[in-house]
């Protein structure tokens, strides 16, 4: 049995946060999944642009024709699941996390930017 992924909610949509296959994948519908390539870093995290209707990452210069898209902002992988990529590049977690009282959490918003907005 394998651990329990952290999640992540995109616009009211649950994804569980899987570094070993590099991508988030939606918790009640597992064929709809967003690549971390989508994601671009932002300042301590990542940034990507989501159509809220269709529950997906966009490319900047897709046509959008009246989609709604927002950018999502998340926190770095390293405090979404740092046993993910311990796990993932075979590193002790305690090496990777030794400061023991760091207990990231299992559940994460992202925060959501209009896409109008320049990032």
């Amino acid at each position: 049995m394998g651990r329990k992924l952290p999640v992540v909610e995109v616009a009211g949509i649950c994804f569980y946060i899987d570094v070993m296959r590099e991508e988030l994948r939606q918790v009640d519908n597992s064929k709809n999944t967003i690549s971390f390539n989508f994601f671009r870093q932002e300042g301590d995290g990542y940034v990507f642009l989501y159509d809220v209707g269709a529950r997906r990452a966009r490319q900047r210069n897709e046509e959008f024709d009246g989609a709604v898209v927002c950018w999502a902002m998340l926190p770095a992988l390293m405090e979404l699941d740092p046993q993910g990529l311990a796990d993932k590049y075979d590193i002790p977690i305690e090496e990777l996390c030794p400061d023991k009282s760091f207990y990231p959490p299992q559940r994460v918003t992202a925060r959501l930017i209009p896409f109008e907005t320049e990032i």
